[in-house]
């Protein structure tokens, strides 16, 4: 008689580990994207300060309040975002039934992340007018 349970035992060891690498490098990747977009979101403020007529300077990131809340809404929204996905992801790694979709969580991170991002684009406000000299 053979005992087929070893190999089946070392099958859920390999899936559950691969779950593991699949949910840290979806973890990484979201870490990237999430720094990208805070990129993207300076540069994209700096764009549209620059292009609002009459609009006052937006030269610096102590400057990016004349465009409303939006820009540190985004910045937060992107920050809380990421830390919540990574202690999330890495909180369902231990347990054995959710590991298998542990992935999911990055991934949903990074779609939630893109939202917050375009909706902290889209609503940031003209600069107020530079007066003086």
């Amino acid at each position: 008689m053979t005992d087929t349970s070893g190999s089946q035992h070392s099958l859920a060891i390999r899936s559950g580990g691969v779950a593991v690498v699949v949910t840290l490098a979806g973890v990484l990747v979201h870490f990237v994207v999430t720094v990208f977009l805070v990129f993207a979101l300076i540069s994209s403020a700096y764009a549209y300060a620059r292009a609002v007529p009459g609009g006052g300077d937006v030269s610096s990131y102590d400057q990016l309040y004349k465009l409303g809340g939006s820009p540190m809404a985004g910045f937060a929204g992107l920050a809380l975002t990421g830390a919540v996905s990574f202690f999330v992801s890495v909180g369902l790694l231990p347990f054995t039934a959710p590991r298998p979709r542990a992935w999911m969580v990055p991934v949903v991170g990074i779609g939630l992340s893109i939202l917050i991002w375009i909706t902290a684009v889209a609503l940031f406000q003209p600069p107020p007018p530079d007066i003086g000299g």
